[in-house]
C-alpha cells in the first residue's frame, strides 16, 4: 500500500477536530496528513526547525516523487536523520548540498504541492539553484518570475531586475519576438547582453534596443491553416463574414487588401471570426470572437492558439504595445516597485486580444 493510501487509512480514524488551528494555518493542504503523523497538539512537529517542517511537507505531499518511506518512517526520518540524508532523499545526491539551508529560508507557513514541486525542479537546475542559494527569503512568489523565463534568461543578474511575474512574462515574450526578428545567432548572445546593465532603467533600455529591427522587414504571406479554418480571400467573402458574425469586419478592407490583416473563420467547437495582423516579427493573433463580438470559451481559444502556434503565429501584445510596456518598467523606481501589479496574466489576458472590429 502506498504512503498516500496509508495516510488516508489513518485519517479515517481521526477527525478534523484533532488538527489544531495553528497547524491548520501553518500547514494548509498538508495539515490533515501531518496531523495523522504528529497527533494533536502536534508539539513534536511544531518544535522542528523550519527546514525540517518543510521537508516533512514535501515528503507527505509527494512533491519530490516516490520516496518509499512508510508513515512511521517519515516521522523518524525528518526528526532524526542528518540534513544531508534528508536532502539526498528529496533532491538526490547531486543536489543535496545546501538544500536544507535553503529550506530554512522558506518561511513558517508551509507551501502547496505545486509550489514545492516547482521549488524542487528549480533547485535541480544550475542557473536557478544559484539564485535560490542567494535569496535572503525564499517564497513561492519569488519562484514565479523564474518559471516564466526561458532557461537561457535565468541568470542572477536578469532575475534581479524583475520584481514580479508579470514583468517576467513580458521579458520572455520580448526574447521570443527578438528571436523571430533576428534569428538564433543574435538570440544566443541575448543573455549576456541583458546581464550587463547595472540598473533597471538600463536593463529595459537594452531590451527595447534589441527589439528594434536592423533593416526593413520583408512581409510574409499569411499562413495556410488547416480545417476547421477557412481563409477569407476576397472582399465579397469579407463582407459575407461580417454579415454572418454581425461585426464591423467589412470596415477593415484597407488592411485586408494591403495584406496587413489576414482573416479566417474557425468552425470548430464553436464558430469564430479570427484576424491576424502583421507585426515586425511576423503574424500575430489580434482578434478571435464569436457572433456579435461575443467572447469565446477558453477551451475554444486554446484550440485556436495551439493550431496557430504550429503555423508560426504569435500571440500576445503587438510589437508597439510590448515596447511601451517594457519602457514603462524601466521608469519604475525602487520606491514605487511594490505598488506594481504583480499578478500574472492568465491565459486569456495574455493573448492581448483587442476590439478590432467592434
Amino acid at each position: 500500500m502506498g504512503i498516500q493510501s496509508k495516510i488516508k487509512q489513518t485519517l479515517s480514524f481521526r477527525t478534523t477536530a484533532q488538527i489544531s488551528p495553528l497547524l491548520q494555518f501553518m500547514a494548509g493542504d498538508a495539515a490533515p496528513t501531518l496531523a495523522a503523523l504528529w497527533p494533536a497538539p502536534h508539539g513534536d512537529f511544531l518544535v522542528l526547525p523550519t527546514a525540517r517542517r518543510h521537508a516533512a511537507a514535501i515528503l507527505v505531499l509527494g512533491a519530490s516523487g516516490h520516496h518509499g518511506l512508510g508513515e512511521e518512517s517519515i516521522v523518524r526520518f525528518t526528526e532524526r536523520q542528518k540534513d544531508r540524508v534528508v536532502a539526498d532523499l528529496i533532491v538526490g545526491p547531486n543536489h543535496c548540498q545546501g538544500f536544507m539551508n535553503m529550506l530554512g529560508k522558506c518561511g513558517e507557513v508551509l507551501w502547496s504541492l505545486a509550489d514545492y514541486q516547482n521549488l524542487v525542479a528549480l533547485w535541480k537546475k544550475p542557473e536557478t539553484n544559484t539564485i535560490l542559494r542567494h535569496l535572503s527569503e525564499v517564497r513561492p512568489e519569488a519562484l514565479a518570475p523564474m518559471l516564466q523565463l526561458p532557461q537561457p534568461l535565468r541568470t542572477p543578474k536578469i532575475m534581479g531586475q524583475l520584481i514580479n511575474e508579470r514583468w517576467a512574462q513580458d521579458v520572455a515574450l520580448a526574447y521570443d519576438v527578438i528571436g523571430r526578428m533576428k534569428g538564433e545567432a543574435f538570440l544566443s548572445d541575448v543573455p549576456t547582453r541583458w546581464s550587463r546593465p547595472k540598473d533597471r532603467k538600463a536593463f529595459f533600455a537594452r531590451i527595447v534596443a534589441d527589439m528594434q529591427p536592423e533593416a526593413p522587414v520583408v512581409q510574409r504571406m499569411p499562413p495556410k491553416l488547416p480545417v476547421p479554418f477557412e481563409m477569407v480571400s476576397t472582399r465579397q467573402m469579407l463582407e459575407s463574414v461580417a454579415l454572418e458574425f454581425k461585426n464591423c469586419l467589412k470596415d477593415f478592407i484597407h488592411p485586408f487588401a494591403t495584406n496587413r490583416m489576414a482573416v479566417y473563420v474557425w468552425r470548430g467547437s464553436e464558430k469564430a471570426a479570427i484576424a491576424l495582423m502583421w507585426n515586425l516579427d511576423g503574424w500575430r493573433l489580434a482578434e478571435a470572437e464569436g457572433e456579435d463580438n461575443e467572447p469565446l470559451e477558453e477551451g475554444s481559444l486554446k484550440e485556436i492558439v495551439a493550431a496557430l502556434k504550429l503555423a508560426g503565429v504569435r500571440t500576445g501584445p503587438a510589437w508597439g504595445a510590448l515596447m511601451s510596456r517594457l519602457e514603462g518598467y524601466g521608469r519604475v523606481s525602487d520606491s514605487a516597485a511594490h505598488y506594481e501589479d504583480a499578478s500574472p496574466r492568465n491565459f486569456v489576458d495574455s493573448l492581448d486580444l483587442g476590439d478590432l472590429w467592434q
